[in-house]
């Protein structure tokens, strides 16, 4: 499976490689405002989506916005440290909003989704 990772937070980025890498083919960014770019050349190659809520250049929801007005089926997952979060949208491929700093169930949840129909 193909993942675009996307998170300002280094520490986060390196663990969710790390173990994410093992099994999947990675590509992290910083911004918001550079997955949106990413997305917008490569949007057909990534099955997977994991985006940070706050970012200080382009935020999450920048990222679902796109990938709702693109009509895209990539699976979206938000990791974030913010505690009530309400996203004012819906998006049929969203799995979810999994918070920093427990890795478990993101992890889990990324294992589900990669194992493909019987």
């Amino acid at each position: 499976m193909k993942i675009l990772l996307i998170d300002d937070d280094p520490s986060v980025t390196m663990v969710l490689k790390e173990f994410l890498g093992l099994k999947h083919e990675v590509l992290e960014t910083n911004s918001g405002n550079r997955a949106i770019e990413i997305l917008n050349n490569q949007q057909s190659s990534f099955d997977l989506v994991i985006c940070d809520y706050q970012m200080p250049d382009g935020d999450g929801l920048s990222v679902l916005r796109y990938l709702k007005s693109s009509d895209s089926t990539i699976k979206f997952m938000m990791f974030t440290s913010c505690i009530d979060l309400n996203l004012p949208l819906s998006y049929e491929s969203f799995l979810g909003i999994y918070k920093k700093p427990d890795f478990t169930d993101l992890l889990r949840k990324v294992s589900e989704v990669s194992v493909p129909p019987p």
